[in-house]
């Protein structure tokens, strides 16, 4: 019974997780984290072209779109779910300060509970201050511990934010997620939570499974916090000229340093659970486009 009325309340909010490669081979060490979603800002007739497309809805993946509330906020998406990984699009005020082109990124812990241990990290960096709340999911009259917020008070709150999950076991429990056998969190487990009985046959036959690549066009603020944010969280920096790149298993951040980026995230790969041909192409708007061919999906967002 508890698990029948989370889901559902799940599926009421779209409540999920997400992301790290697995299609391609783990190319590297493990971090004690994975990237949990990512969200983007775009123009509402776009995001109105993408809920009305029928491949995105019949062949890529599940959407949805609903509120979520917490103690002390809410905000209205539209997310488009993956096997493991998924996308969060806001319209323009579709949640707190977000305008066109705001952008962030959201991991989360793998070991439930852990985030008291990254804190300790994050609050031992130079000129930065990390902060930690409770994120409370309001369904109705209930509420319950959904997760701990972790972050760098620089990437709290403008157009780019990115911040750690560490998941509630009360909400593990509630939910009845299984963790894997080595007893860490299940991404799949937490994404299948989801949907009710029906759904979960054509869940399992959509074709995104997980996020691979995210590139980042960000300011030089912007680019040195989440430069120790994710060396902390067991992200290896690469640098090429005026670009870098953080690697861990086989999940990458590009990162470019502009004056005046509008769109912070500006390219999402998203590996296939088949391969697909011929190559596709779509066009939402102005602000975004997808291109899928054989095992990956590339989504570009911005102006071209």
């Amino acid at each position: 019974m508890k698990k029948v009325f989370l889901a559902r309340a799940m599926l009421l909010i779209g409540f999920g997780a997400a992301a790290l490669a697995v299609i391609a081979q783990d190319a590297g060490p493990r971090p004690p984290v994975e990237l949990n979603h990512v969200y983007v800002t775009l123009q509402k007739n776009t995001i109105d072209a993408i809920a009305k497309s029928k491949f995105i809805a019949e062949q890529f993946a599940m959407f949805n779109q609903s509120t979520t509330k917490t103690a002390d906020r809410q905000w209205t998406g539209s997310y488009i779910w993956g096997w493991r990984g998924y996308l969060e699009l806001f319209a323009p005020g579709g949640a707190q300060d977000v305008a066109e082109g705001s952008s962030g990124i959201g991991f989360s812990t793998l070991e439930v509970g852990s985030g008291g241990v990254i804190k300790s990290k994050l609050e031992s960096l130079p000129g930065e201050k990390a902060v930690s709340s409770l994120e409370t999911l309001v369904v109705g009259q209930k509420s319950f511990p959904w997760f701990d917020n972790i972050h760098l008070q620089s990437l709290g709150e403008g157009p780019f934010q990115a911040w750690l999950m560490d998941f509630r076991p009360e909400l593990i429990k509630l939910a009845q997620i299984k963790l894997t056998k080595d007893g860490l969190f299940d991404r799949h487990e937490y994404n299948d939570a989801v949907f009710r009985a029906p759904e979960k046959k054509a869940f399992a036959s959509r074709l995104f499974d997980d996020l691979s690549e995210v590139h980042l066009e960000l300011t030089a603020t912007e680019s040195a916090a989440f430069d120790k944010f994710v060396t902390a969280l067991g992200f290896v920096l690469s640098k090429a000229r005026d670009a870098k790149s953080y690697h861990a298993g086989s999940f990458t951040f590009f990162v470019t340093t502009r004056a005046n980026p509008t769109y912070r995230i500006r390219k999402v790969v998203c590996t296939l659970r088949s391969l697909v041909g011929p190559r596709a192409a779509y066009d939402f708007g102005p602000d975004a486009r997808l291109v899928v061919h054989r095992g990956t999906a590339v989504w570009t967002f911005g102006p071209n």
